[in-house]
């Protein structure tokens, strides 16, 4: 009887052993994918602040080209009626 008990808790105590096995594997699958994914996060993000900085660089550019050329059409509007 007693060396029953002890086959039965060896034989759940690897079972055991199994199951923790496979949950660390699990575990660590887990941690390498969510690794992987706030790196191409990360990379996501980068490369958005970057259009960002790219479309307010471009809108900049657009807003002075439109005021120069009211700027110079008053211009000519005063040369020309001498408004």
């Amino acid at each position: 009887m007693f060396s029953d008990t002890l086959e039965t808790n060896d034989s759940l105590r690897e079972e055991l052993d199994d199951i923790v096995g496979g949950l660390q594997t699990y575990l660590a699958q887990v941690q390498t994918k969510a690794a992987k994914k706030e790196r191409e996060f990360d990379q996501v993000l980068a490369q958005c602040e970057n259009l960002q900085v790219r479309h307010w660089r471009v809108l900049r550019y657009v807003f002075f080209f439109i005021a120069t050329l009211i700027f110079v059409k008053n211009l000519s509007i005063v040369f020309t009626y001498g408004v």
